[in-house]
């Protein structure tokens, strides 16, 4: 067995001129075996959520299952030295004495694991985990042995408090990488926002209209904006986003793939732009909507002389009636109305239905 002040000498060279806390843990197990003259050694780390202790760093071990062993703290000796107690087995898989766990004996067995000894590990006044040496034979442990793993565990825990705090570092440093990339995006999305809206901005100053809009949002995105119907949706590689007066505008295939600001920020442009075209077309037909109206609702109709509807011929009338829900498409059916059939019909937009009305005549 190694002298104490030699063994003590090393680690605390360890701690000194290495730089990366794995290593200095990897060595403290290698001379602790070494030291001690056991088969194993092996430092574990508390998981305070999940209540056990992970074999982290380990020399000696010749299995994966044992080098991987999670123990609920508390039970057999590792548990109970990550717990804050000195724990001992002489011959562990027989220790009705201990409490086992049934996947963790099945590691033990693999292992040939016999006698283990269990010394806990601290750090800021709190256990952190344990420092363990095993036997593939079983007998007690020495009582210098034990002296011995208990002062390389107070020396231990000194290492092992670096690595908790190296750990944290990168931890703190990995979560800070992650936190400026995402202001780097959320800025860059930002940017990219002010300089869509102020084109947007622009093309109204400019007189533009709501085709207008989505030609300059889909040149900006680098892809396709257009009209959609409400109860349609974009194909897998867009989406669709409705407007305020009826149907949607729908995004497919952009180079840039749009934020939802941006795309409420296109939305209430159009929507605005689509609001002011309906108002101007529907002042525009205003006479010709009212005589639809007053034609087809009776509640409508007030005494005086008798209509004239403007059509030409002098037949019968024809009502053809089209029930369109979406307010967008039926504004779009009834302006192609009436740029195919001209002065020869009236049609308006009402309650959700397209209403034509025809006057039969000799050149009708």
């Amino acid at each position: 067995m190694t002298a104490p002040t030699d063994l003590f000498h090393a680690i605390a060279q360890d701690l000194t001129a290495l730089q990366d806390p794995d290593l200095i843990l990897t060595g403290l197990v290698r001379r602790v075996r070494v030291a001690l003259g056991t088969d194993l050694a092996y430092v574990s780390l508390n998981d305070a959520e999940g209540r056990e202790t992970h074999i982290q760093f380990s020399d000696g071990v010749r299995t994966p299952g044992y080098a991987a062993i999670a123990m609920p703290i508390g039970t057999g000796v590792l548990g109970m030295a990550a717990a804050g107690v000195i724990a001992e087995s002489p011959d562990y898989l027989p220790d009705l004495a201990k409490l086992h766990i049934a996947d963790v004996d099945v590691a033990v067995n693999g292992e040939g694991v016999r006698a283990i000894l269990g010394i806990p590990l601290r750090a800021g006044g709190e256990v952190v985990g344990a420092l363990t040496v095993a036997n593939r034979t079983p007998g007690s442990f020495t009582p210098d042995q034990r002296a011995l793993l208990e002062s390389a565990a107070l020396i231990g825990s000194t290492a092992v408090e670096i690595y908790l705090l190296r750990r944290d570092i990168e931890q703190g440093r990995q979560e800070l990488n992650l936190e400026v990339s995402r202001l780097r995006d959320l800025m860059s999305d930002t940017v990219a926002e002010l300089r869509l809206a102020r084109e947007l901005v622009s093309v109204l100053v400019s007189g533009g209209g709501s085709a207008d809009l989505m030609s300059t949002a889909a040149e900006a995105l680098g892809g396709i904006v257009r009209f959609g119907d409400s109860g349609a949706t974009a194909d897998n590689a867009g989406r669709a986003v409705p407007l305020e007066g009826g149907g949607t505008i729908e995004f497919i295939g952009t180079d840039q793939e749009p934020t939802s600001d941006m795309v409420a920020l296109v939305g209430a442009f159009v929507s605005t732009a689509a609001l002011y075209e309906n108002a101007i077309e529907d002042a525009r037909h205003f006479q010709e909507i009212e005589l639809v109206q007053r034609l087809v609702e009776p509640s409508t109709r007030t005494s005086g002389p008798a209509l004239r509807t403007g059509l030409p011929g002098s037949g019968a009338y024809d009502v053809a009636v089209a029930e369109i829900d979406d307010p967008l498409v039926l504004r779009q059916a009834a302006a192609r109305v009436r740029n195919a059939l001209g002065s020869k019909a009236l049609s308006a937009a009402r309650h959700g239905h397209l209403i034509i009305i025809v006057r039969h005549g000799d050149d009708t």
